[in-house]
């Protein structure tokens, strides 16, 4: 079934998450898809920025990110969400411990796209590191639209 509203939560809402929402948002414009799609952090702080090297990966990649302010994650936007993308199973058991009435909700995003483990926090890393986990994230939110049957939508 294809949610009407995604939220990827992350640790800071400055990197994973962040990407992986602007990556679902122009999938879905490509495939005319009318999903919402948010992103959070466990331990964001809005005085963060988007680090610069990832700036100029969304920049390169034709995405809209200047509007982004990190939004710690929260009972609203758990109750918004159809479904809770997390990037690690730590962020899976942190939100559903403060969440249990949302839980049902919560999924890995690898383990939803028929993988295992966490994907890598890329903060502080080089550029490299960085698109290597945009990558990541691109083929898993593939995988997942392809699994959403986004064929028809």
């Amino acid at each position: 079934m294809k949610p009407s509203k995604v939220l990827f939560v992350c640790t800071g809402n400055t990197c994973r998450s962040v990407m992986a929402e602007l990556i679902l948002k122009k999938k879905s414009e490509e495939l005319n898809w009318p999903v919402e799609v948010r992103s959070a952090g466990i331990a964001a702080d809005p005085r963060n920025r988007i680090p610069y090297v990832l700036t100029e990966i969304l920049d390169s990649s034709s995405m809209e990110w200047r509007d982004h302010q990190p939004l710690p994650v929260g009972a609203e936007l758990m109750k918004w969400a159809d479904i809770v993308l997390v990037m690690s199973a730590p962020q899976k058991e942190f939100i559903e411990k403060l969440f249990p009435g949302e839980s049902n909700k919560v999924r890995l995003i690898k383990e939803l796209a028929g993988s295992a483990g966490d994907v890598r926090d890329p903060i502080g890393q080089e550029k490299e590191v960085y698109e290597a986990v945009f990558e990541e994230l691109r083929i898993l939110i593939d995988r997942i639209v392809e699994k959403w049957g986004a064929d028809d939508v």
